[in-house]
């Protein structure tokens, strides 16, 4: 860990449009009057984040992924917290996999990755419930939203699925946008299934075991996240373990729920 370590925490919703009030909700919460958080968003989402975060609190920013690298257009910061927010239909595999090489550069530390779940969604649509279900192989923490469209049993039999298969990340309930426990967004512990943000020797990244003696390292050589079950690739290119995208569009269906 450098000296002046850049965190960097990651939030999957998919087009949930509750994801704007319970970053804010859980900000005045959280963290004092004078601190805020510079947020990172795709292209597509500029515009309403701009909307959504108030510039005297918030600084709104663009992530984009060239050739599989996560690129940034303001370096994150050393003096705020570094959100960067997911809200588009397809599955965060690209966005995962370039985090991944960037963390293993020395780019920043990883701080919590967090799935919204939108319950209505998982409940009823089929590619929502495998969506989900792949965003909470790589999260810490799952915040469980928009419960009262769904029954309490189908929460708690949802939450028990994950505690039988020994899961080891938390889950929290959000109520008018806001989760039980706040300070559990910003904690850095980590606690996910997957493995891709730990040593090389346990996420599967490393490729020592191949390297020759007296092979120079090729320091363009991009490092690859082979180890984790849905960002592994067939001889193909494609995805082994591929997830179908959310059926809805951007901010689209969730608009009434905010």
């Amino acid at each position: 860990m450098s000296e002046d370590p850049r965190w960097l925490s990651v939030l999957l919703s998919g087009p949930n449009a509750n994801r704007w009030k319970l970053v804010r909700d859980t900000v005045s919460q959280v963290l004092p009057q004078e601190e805020g958080l510079r947020i990172y968003v795709t292209a597509d989402e500029f515009d309403r984040a701009r909307e959504e975060f108030p510039a005297d609190r918030y600084e709104v920013a663009e992530w984009r992924l060239r050739d599989g690298a996560l690129e940034f257009s303001e370096p994150l910061s050393i003096e705020r917290n570094n959100f960067l927010l997911y809200g588009l239909p397809a599955f965060p595999d690209d966005l995962l996999e370039g985090l991944a090489k960037a963390y293993r550069r020395g780019q920043f530390e990883i701080g919590r990755v967090i799935t919204q779940v939108q319950c209505g969604w998982c409940a009823h649509v089929e590619e929502a419930k495998g969506w989900f279900d792949g965003c909470i192989h790589f999260s810490d923490l799952v915040l469980l939203d928009s419960r009262p469209e769904v029954e309490d049993l189908w929460v708690r039999d949802y939450q028990e699925h994950y505690r039988k298969l020994r899961f080891p990340c938390h889950f929290d309930l959000v109520r008018k946008g806001l989760p039980k426990h706040p300070l559990w967004v910003f904690d850095s512990q980590p606690r996910r299934m997957s493995l891709i943000f730990d040593p090389d020797e346990l996420s599967g990244a490393s490729e020592a075991e191949y390297e020759i003696e007296g092979d120079e390292p090729d320091d363009d050589e991009e490092v690859e996240s082979l180890g984790d079950p849905f960002l592994r690739r067939n001889a193909a290119g494609e995805r082994e373990r591929k997830v179908r995208p959310l059926p809805f569009s951007l901010d689209g269906p969730a608009e009434s729920q905010k």
